[in-house]
């Protein structure tokens, strides 16, 4: 006999390991929509405590994250691209991709063109992507270093955590790894104008710091 182990609050695949090291098995997973973040570990049958022969299965309900707003996606040509990113974060989306192109008649930083068009249905799983102007005689353009510093909290096991970096010079990543829970989360990347860091943990936007152009904002 064996007594069952407590796995509420693990993400699946390391309350699966905690099963297996106890000689249980997993019996039916059922997922509901939750605040907890994807595939956490919610309630479990038997409970904990209870005494079990070997090899008996342990049912359990796992998080299928929080169930996905639809909005209608703006029209944001003609708009600054710290604005945007400022607008759709309201609505939990954010840009994935940015792109930049070339028209001297239009400020540096304004939205040239969008992905989806604007009237779609997105939600924050949607990529979303940005073309925006870049003029070639804009001192604000000038290459810079920019130093970033993130941390990964509020996690009790390790995370593949990733920095992606949008700026004038397009969009880049610059951090991908593993990470443990606490670690300091330090990189540098080459911007130029304004730019935004994105601190992306198991996929989910978890934060943002905004890096304004030197005599910008």
């Amino acid at each position: 006999m064996v007594i069952v182990p407590d796995i509420k609050g693990l993400q699946r695949t390391q309350a699966m390991l905690i099963l297996r090291n106890s000689d249980l098995e997993q019996g039916h997973e059922t997922k509901v929509f939750s605040s907890s973040p994807e595939n956490t570990v919610l309630a479990q049958s038997p409970p904990p405590g209870e005494t079990v022969p070997f090899n008996y299965t342990v049912n359990i309900l796992t998080s299928a994250g929080e169930k996905e707003k639809d909005y209608i996606m703006p029209d944001l040509a003609g708009v600054n691209i710290f604005e945007v990113y400022r607008l759709l974060r309201q609505k939990n989306l954010f840009v994935e991709n940015l792109s930049v192109s070339t028209n001297n008649l239009v400020e540096s930083g304004i939205i040239l063109e969008q992905a989806p068009a604007p009237g779609y249905k997105v939600n924050k799983k949607t990529p979303i992507t940005m073309i925006a102007n870049r003029q070639d005689d804009d001192i604000r353009l000038r290459r810079r270093l920019i130093n970033i510093d993130f941390r990964l909290e509020g996690y009790r096991n390790a995370r593949f955590a990733r920095v992606n970096v949008l700026s004038l010079s397009g969009s880049e990543i610059v951090y991908s790894r593993i990470t443990e829970p606490g670690a300091p989360i330090r990189t540098e990347a080459a911007v130029r104008g304004d730019a935004l860091a994105q601190l992306f943990v198991s996929n989910e936007l978890i934060a943002e710091k905004e890096f304004p152009a030197p005599g910008g904002e």
